[in-house]
């Protein structure tokens, strides 16, 4: 395999694991600060309010603060400018099939999701 293929299967392990804690912090499984050291400011600030949204509208319902489990079923990673990864995540419940959009920059050195939602 050669250096860029290996490197590209890591990266989509990454984006993958990404995926599925984004998963959970929308299912209510997660809090968004386990997500905080990936997410750039202004996208920590989105998924949180989307994380209080989401389990309001479960509390009004009076459903459980879980919902169903999302496994990742398949991340691929799309070309793009330099220092710059978009990506698609699959997630796949026993009901539904979603999948998440995102984007990484790399922000002082370090890569950062400067987008993300559910698509």
């Amino acid at each position: 395999m050669s250096n860029t293929a290996k490197g590209n299967s890591d990266v989509k392990k990454i984006i993958a694991q990404l995926g599925q804690v984004y998963a959970d912090i929308l299912g209510g499984m997660r809090g968004p600060e386990q997500l905080a050291r990936w997410l750039s400011e202004d996208t920590y600030l989105m998924v949180a309010n989307q994380h209080c949204l989401e389990n309001r509208a479960r509390a009004r319902k009076r459903q459980s603060n879980q919902r169903e489990f999302f496994r990742v079923t398949r991340a691929e990673i799309f070309p793009a400018p330099r220092n710059t990864i978009e990506a698609v995540v699959l997630v796949k419940s026993s009901k539904t099939v979603q999948a998440i959009s995102m984007r990484l920059d790399k922000v002082y050195s370090r890569w950062r999701v400067t987008h993300i939602e559910l698509i």
